[in-house]
């Protein structure tokens, strides 16, 4: 299926964030891997996660995308047994099981992901039943924890499925709205033990379950496969001690998972492969680009000749233009949220961002941290990425809590800038600084400071402004920079930029704002 060029998209729901990993393969060989991150507003997909995947596989004719469906009612049946058609999905699980699911929660999943579209679409026993066939342990239980879902399979000797369970467990999210919570650092230390707990009980509660059925072989492991929070050594230690079992703990890759997956038969997927069609505009292209070029051969040297005496009047002409263009102002605006996604993104759950400074080049931020191994382990590598350097310094190494300030600097500039289309700005008449600062007050929310800096003047004007302002969430700066990208003039946010959480647990933000029109008015 993957020959010549191909590309592989998977994408994941995680908490209040979609994640988009893609992958091109060439002659079997991987020749790109890159990631994209989207904050969810409501309980729909935005216009720019849509945008994005149309985009992705408008790059690729042979583009395959595939996910995960979690549903607590999913069952597990052997391959033998019958079942209800009219009401339930049946897949493959191996070739002893099969996987069923009611009708109606797959086509809720669907229907959600609508304007996207499956290939492929797996459960998590899926990834861990493939994991068990690759790292066979009989007499074992394994776990899988995804989406705040524990996945649970209890093989025996002879490595076939005996016992399987789904459990939910607590979010961060459950417990700051709960009455035990007071602050994000006392939450998160709450929510670290509450995890501790769960996971321990609901590994206790099904090995209780499994016993209590007759004729079963004995558990000598466990094995706890994770994808997002981390248990540290004495966690683990106290879990083998308590079940006097020896635990093996470590993470897995849903992307890996789901990628090798739709390698294999495509009966154990819950969607099927979409015919690929070609584009009929595409080849209308193709074929108008062949005849220009064949009608571009049939020029005379004398018009060829003229043409190039005319190359210098054009190009200064071009040049002329050039310096009227106003600045792009969504390519500027969406760099800068680029860069905000980036920092949400890699900074984990178990840290608490208090302050994130901006520059052109440089990034700055100070955070509460529980575990210090967490910005070694996950985090700097992938700034890495995009800064030339990374650093941490802790302030109180000995606290519980410790604060500790991480520095980026000397930013990797991407060689394949997207290419936009300049927006048709109003440039009817020149605007003098007072409307354009009520065209600000217009954009931000009332209680905005807006201070006019400073005129800077050439062919092209441009006004210089600080703003202040409060949110509760990074979304409302996210919809405010969406709702900037909509505006008829060329207006964009410029470094520095800066984020503090207050004592209130309000973010304050802070950054320069640009107005730019033409010196003359057309």
């Amino acid at each position: 299926m993957f020959s010549k060029e191909s590309q592989f998209i998977n994408i994941i729901k995680q908490d209040k964030q979609l994640k988009i990993n893609y992958k091109k393969i060439k002659n079997k060989q991987i020749i790109s891997a890159n990631q994209a991150s989207f904050l969810l507003q409501d309980n729909f997909l935005s216009k720019d996660i849509i945008f994005k995947v149309d985009t992705l596989k408008e790059e690729v004719f042979e583009t395959y995308t595939s996910s995960i469906i979690i549903n607590i009612n999913e069952r597990i049946i052997r391959a033998k047994n019958s079942y209800n058609k009219n009401d339930t999905y049946c897949v493959k699980l191996n070739e002893e099981y099969n996987l069923l699911m009611k009708k109606d929660s797959l086509f809720e999943f669907e229907h959600y992901y609508k304007k996207i579209g499956f290939d492929y679409t797996f459960s998590p026993f899926h990834i861990l039943n493939l994991h068990n066939e690759q790292n066979p342990k009989p007499n074992s239980l394994s776990v899988l924890i995804v989406n705040y879902h524990a996945y649970i399979l209890i093989v025996n000797y002879k490595n076939d499925i005996v016992f399987y369970k789904i459990v939910k467990i607590s979010s961060f999210d459950d417990i700051k709205t709960s009455s035990f919570y007071e602050n994000e650092q006392v939450g998160q230390k709450l929510y670290d033990e509450i995890y501790y707990f769960e996971l321990n009980n609901l590994i206790k509660e099904a090995v209780k379950e499994y016993y209590s059925k007759k004729n079963v072989s004995f558990i000598d492991q466990i094995t706890i496969l994770y994808n997002q929070k981390q248990l540290d050594i004495s966690q683990i230690k106290n879990f083998e001690d308590e079940l006097l079992m020896e635990i093996n703990y470590h993470s897995i890759s849903i992307t890996e998972s789901l990628y090798e997956l739709s390698h294999g038969s495509s009966n154990k997927s819950y969607s099927k492969v979409k015919v690929k069609k070609k584009s009929f505009f595409k080849a209308f292209v193709s074929v108008a680009l062949f005849t220009i070029i064949m009608a571009l051969a049939y020029i005379s040297y004398d018009r060829y000749k003229e043409a190039n005496m005319n190359k210098e009047l054009i190009k200064q002409a071009h040049s002329l233009n050039e310096e009227l263009i106003l600045p792009n102002h969504i390519i500027k605006n969406t760099e800068i949220k680029k860069v905000l996604l980036r920092h949400f993104d890699i900074i984990p759950y178990n840290m608490v961002l208090k302050k994130l400074s901006l520059d052109e080049m440089n990034s700055f931020i100070l955070i509460d941290v529980l575990d210090n191994t967490t910005y070694s382990k996950l985090m700097q590598n992938r700034f890495l990425k995009y800064y030339k350097r990374s650093s941490i310094e802790y302030s109180n190494t000995d606290a519980i809590v410790k604060q500790a300030i991480i520095q980026n600097k000397g930013k990797k500039f991407s060689k394949n800038r997207a290419l936009l289309v300049l927006p048709k700005y109003i440039q009817d008449e020149f605007l003098l600084e007072k409307r354009v600062t009520n065209q600000i007050k217009n954009i931000f929310p009332e209680d905005t400071k807006i201070e006019y800096l400073n005129t800077f003047s050439s062919n092209i004007v441009s006004y210089n402004y600080s703003l202040s302002l409060k949110i509760s969430q990074p979304i409302e700066l996210f919809n405010l920079i969406d709702n900037l990208n909509e505006e008829v003039y060329s207006i964009n946010i410029s470094y520095p930029l800066k984020l503090n959480v207050n004592e209130e647990d309000e973010i304050e933000v802070d950054f320069l704002l640009q107005f730019h029109q033409n010196k003359k008015a057309k």
